[in-house]
């Protein structure tokens, strides 16, 4: 993160163990698959779904996101929503 342009969020990205990286649209989906529901203001939810992941999966939360991610279709069908859809 010392690289200009480089925060906190373009590390998770490429460094699962860096933390879980959420953005607007990932938030949608991890608030569906912790709450059950979309949130009215995605960006204000993130900081309680990070504490979520860490409380679920703890050090493994960067790679649980990437797992996630990675399997939506399979993902969607197992619990009837659509999780591409966001």
């Amino acid at each position: 993160m010392t690289l200009y342009g480089i925060g906190e969020y373009s590390a998770e990205l490429v460094m699962p163990k860096m933390g879980f990286p959420l953005d607007v649209w990932s938030a949608k989906i991890f608030s569906v698959l912790f709450y059950g529901k979309v949130p009215e203001k995605p960006r204000d939810a993130i900081p309680s779904l990070k504490e979520n992941a860490k409380q679920r999966w703890g050090d493994w939360m960067g790679y649980a996101f990437v797992y996630v991610l990675n399997d939506l279709p399979k993902l969607s069908k197992r619990i009837g929503v659509d999780l591409t859809k966001f």
